[in-house]
């Protein structure tokens, strides 16, 4: 941030700047937190601040909290609104209220080769009534089952010490890539779809209705790209203290590449694609048109 754009931003006290970067957009911290050192710090701290916030309204204590996700390599799958673990931790103020197959008709998470979920446990706070979901995973990664969620808006997580979106050009802008190779919803897509719509995101169908001029296959906007957690796309924001920690990702490994009804530049309006999420500590999910034929998943 120059002097010459903003001349008054660098005389004012720390305090009065995070004061007023209380109110801005996640984006534009980011963005501010490229610029220079101290304003990497300001971003920092504000990201943490936020964080904690976090946790703090589902009556968790934040530093136990944290340590655990660092010493069980754990990520929160959801940023909002609701958290969603791999693992199985009870706060005590916490009761189990739902422990049952995720095969159930009527349960929002479904268990089947697609999904990468095996097992669901939902906590209830007993005084404020907040819920928490812990997911158990079907492969050892537990990031492969962020990028086989039904849209890119969700495919974002909470180390212990960074938060990692997957499409955060996307994500910032309320717009979402629609990750399915079918033509019509089944009513869990079509809830799932209604739910983010109006929390304001636009669902696209493919890298077109983003960019028509995107270069298909390799923009990284595009769900005929192959994307890893390490690539330029990827945003990893690291909200500790230490300017040049690296963020933790969980798996450093992990691939995957989002399933699509047809291509970008072609009219055809059923084309289906698969995609597919594998992780580094081995296993592989495929989100493909095989599996509803044989009848695996409905």
């Amino acid at each position: 941030m120059g002097d010459d754009e903003f001349p008054y931003w660098g005389r004012m006290p720390v305090e009065i700047q995070q004061r007023v970067l209380r109110h801005a957009t996640f984006k534009a911290i980011v963005l501010l937190g490229g610029t220079d050192r101290h304003n990497r710090a300001l971003a920092k701290a504000q990201v943490r601040s936020r964080v904690k916030r976090l946790l703090s309204s589902y009556r968790l204590p934040i530093r136990e909290f944290l340590d655990f996700m660092r010493r069980s390599k754990l990520g929160n799958l959801r940023l909002q609104p609701s958290v969603g673990l791999t693992g199985r931790y009870a706060y005590s103020r916490y009761r189990l209220v739902m422990d049952r197959p995720t095969s159930y008709p009527d349960y929002a998470y479904q268990s089947n080769p697609e999904s990468g979920i095996k097992n669901v446990w939902t906590y209830l706070e007993q005084d404020t009534g907040q819920t928490i979901n812990f997911i158990e995973t079907t492969l050892p990664s537990v990031t492969p089952t962020v990028f086989m969620f039904h849209f890119t808006a969700v495919m974002n997580f909470i180390s212990y010490n960074s938060l990692v979106s997957a499409y955060p050009e996307l994500t910032f802008d309320k717009k979402c890539l629609h990750n399915t190779y079918r033509y019509a919803d089944n009513s869990l897509t079509a809830a799932c779809k209604a739910k983010y719509r109006a929390r304001g995101f636009e669902i696209l169908e493919n890298g077109e209705e983003w960019d028509p001029d995107h270069d298909c296959g390799a923009e990284p906007n595009c769900a005929q790209t192959i994307r890893f957690i390490g690539d330029n796309a990827t945003l990893r924001f690291n909200f500790t203290d230490d300017l040049f920690a690296p963020p933790d990702v969980l798996d450093p490994e992990v691939g995957w590449k989002l399933a699509s009804f047809r291509t970008c530049k072609e009219d055809d309006p059923h084309r289906p694609y698969s995609g597919f999420s594998r992780g580094g500590e081995g296993g592989y999910l495929a989100k493909s048109l095989l599996n509803w034929l044989s009848g695996t998943i409905s």
